[in-house]
């Protein structure tokens, strides 16, 4: 390594941050579009609208996207042609993290070996019996899970029209 590895790092990190923030040489992603399986939620900019439209797909092709309105009783579908699109998300669930289940699981190891350097394979029988007794009660009665929170992520914006 050297004494320059840093500065190495520094410049390899700059160079990451420009790469990620050029966008694919002016061309569009409708590829990323084409891509979405069906079913999934999505929002879509039209061009001259305010706001996006909230939608599951149900069906892509090379110049339009179809999708059935999220938020609509009768199922009204939604038909956008690629020309007509500035911007399509796609809304992901976060994943759920575990934080709370592993600082259990590693309290209960930690008792469990302090049980057994300390009290031995008495203690470690104890100490081994009330951590089972007590997973297998949470196994049996989970607690509710509050309901997961979601990303938005930008998979298609349309290229900026040429001026003349």
């Amino acid at each position: 390594m050297g004494r320059d590895a840093g500065l190495r790092l520094m410049i390899l990190l700059m160079a990451c941050g420009v790469a990620q923030g050029q966008r694919g040489g002016g061309r569009d992603r409708w590829g990323a579009v084409e891509g979405l399986p069906l079913d999934a939620l999505i929002e879509v900019l039209p061009r001259g609208q305010a706001g996006p439209d909230m939608c599951r797909v149900s069906s892509i092709g090379n110049d339009e996207l179809t999708c059935v309105a999220e938020r609509s009783v009768s199922a009204v579908r939604l038909v956008f042609p690629r020309s007509a699109l500035l911007d399509v998300w796609v809304i992901e669930p976060e994943r759920e993290r575990h934080i709370g289940r592993w600082t259990r699981i590693g309290i209960e190891v930690a008792l469990f070996v302090d049980a057994c350097f300390v009290g031995g394979v008495l203690g470690a029988v104890i100490i081994g019996s009330i951590v089972l007794a007590a997973e297998t009660s949470i196994a049996e009665n989970p607690v509710p899970r509050r309901p997961l929170h979601s990303h938005r992520r930008l998979i298609y914006r349309a290229s900026a029209p040429a001026s003349p």
